[in-house]
């Protein structure tokens, strides 16, 4: 068996040797570490060395303090790996709830796209429209009901004039009057408004249907052009007839 001094200075020294792992130790080994420095300054003070007892039992503060330290440091891994992990399950809630609502505005999107589609069916289209161009240009537009479901555009934009095919709230060029304007779709916005949502040019040109007052008022103004003779006739009535019945 080692003597007294001796054991006492193996009990001082195995502690300080594990000291830079002590962190490490399971709670056993820090334990069973720990019993040895009590035990170190136990004996210490036994014989009378006060001092390196004091020193011991300052180091088993330290250690004290270490390891508390460590345990905090632990629990917050702990918490920074509960916190990781709810977040990527967060993460993955969010990006489902996500996908789900792709899903829903696809099909309210579908719907209304559906619902609209149903409505603009029975919008005459028939008439006379102002057309917007992009570039400020302004045009007058005549749209007439051909045969079935084929309207006729007429315009001095001859670019977008042409024979179209109506379905339900498109009209999509099946005749152009320019060969290379194929692909010309117009949208029926609401009862007033086309938009040309397709094309190889003059994408978002809009029409917007012209008053049926001003429109009828100058088909008025056409006709007596092209036939002023009731003008005539109406005045030679005018003088015939005695407004006073005399």
């Amino acid at each position: 068996m080692l003597p007294q001094p001796i054991r006492i200075l193996a009990l001082l020294v195995l502690p300080f040797a594990f000291s830079s792992s002590l962190l490490a130790q399971s709670d056993k080994d820090f334990q069973r570490r720990r019993q040895a420095l009590e035990t170190a300054a136990h004996a210490l003070h036994e014989t009378g060395q006060h001092d390196l007892a004091a020193a011991v039992e300052q180091r088993l503060q330290a250690f004290d303090e270490q390891r508390r330290e460590a345990e905090k440091h632990r629990e917050a891994e702990h918490i920074n790996a509960e916190v990781l992990n709810t977040l990527k399950i967060l993460r993955e809630e969010v990006e489902h709830l996500n996908a789900q609502v792709a899903e829903l505005r696809e099909q309210l999107e579908g719907r209304a796209r559906a619902e609209h589609r149903e409505a603009m069916r029975h919008v005459d289209v028939a008439g006379a429209w102002q057309m917007s161009m992009p570039a400020g240009w302004e045009h007058d537009v005549t749209i007439t009901h051909e045969e079935e479901n084929l309207y006729r555009v007429k315009t001095k934009a001859a670019n977008l004039a042409g024979i179209y095919r109506r379905e339900a709230d498109l009209l999509i060029v099946e005749t152009p009057q320019e060969k290379r304007m194929h692909g010309l779709v117009w949208q029926l916005l609401d009862y007033h408004t086309l938009k040309l949502i397709e094309g190889p040019d003059y994408l978002g040109s809009v029409m917007q249907r012209t008053p049926a007052k001003e429109f009828i008022e100058e088909e008025l103004i056409e006709i007596k052009k092209s036939d002023p003779a009731p003008k005539k006739r109406r005045e030679k009535l005018d003088e015939d007839v005695d407004p006073f019945g005399e």
